[in-house]
């Protein structure tokens, strides 16, 4: 549970806890008890879906970690390729061309996925020679697993994200009709108990404000004539 939503969960239960105590005189203010009791149902649902939020969060993480993983092998075996294309046509620049070698390492997953068909096209048609550089035909035959595998993982990768995000919007939403109902049990006490100090203050938030950061001005006068 995030920080913010944790403190105002705490606040709302707090609420919902003094909110029962004046229920009567809440009732005067058009807060009933059918209101108290949905408010002490919707601070249920905020950190339920707080907690699924959370936990999106975290699934898409540990996708993104395996998205990274892939493309770091990915790499891997690209770099094996042009190793082995260098052994095998060393001083050949126009075979060394077509491994690309000399370009750019790709770094994205469109990028390798572009690639290593292409490096699998490449090679297949070099095969024979590339085995001087230890590259076998079921290496040049996995370059296709190699980049299944790496468009799965990015698919679930933004499958991911996509939960992530609509997950927030729910949890979000749900924060929002607790605010909301908090907001209209402060008015009705603020009516119920105008000349009761002492018990409005039980309906203060137990979150404590964020004071200003003082504005920080610069100790040295400007140059003026009087003061170079």
């Amino acid at each position: 549970m995030s920080k913010k939503n944790d403190g105002l969960i705490q606040d709302a239960n707090v609420r919902l806890t003094t909110a029962k105590k004046y229920q009567a005189e809440l009732a005067k203010a058009g807060i009933t008890a059918e209101n108290i009791a949905l408010f002490e149902a919707k601070i249920g649902e905020m950190r339920t879906q707080d907690t699924s939020f959370h936990e999106t969060k975290n699934l898409k993480s540990e996708l993104t970690k395996g998205q990274n993983a892939q493309i770091k092998t990915s790499q891997d075996v690209i770099k094996q390729f042009r190793a082995a294309a260098q052994i095998a046509f060393y001083g050949d620049k126009t075979v060394l061309r077509e491994f690309n070698i000399g370009q750019a390492m790709p770094r994205t997953v469109k990028k390798l996925a572009t690639e290593l068909p292409y490096l699998k096209e490449v090679a297949g048609r070099y095969a024979e020679a590339l085995k001087a550089g230890g590259i076998t035909p079921t290496d040049i035959a996995a370059l296709e697993t190699s980049v299944n595998a790496l468009l799965a993982i990015d698919a679930q990768q933004e499958d991911g994200k996509h939960a992530q995000k609509t997950q927030k919007s729910v949890a979000d939403t749900a924060a929002k009709v607790v605010r909301e109902m908090m907001f209209k049990i402060n008015k009705a006490a603020s009516i119920c108990f105008m000349h009761d100090k002492a018990k409005l203050d039980e309906f203060k938030s137990i979150i404590p404000k964020k004071k200003a950061k003082p504005k920080t001005t610069d100790p040295t006068p400007p140059e003026t004539p009087e003061n170079p």
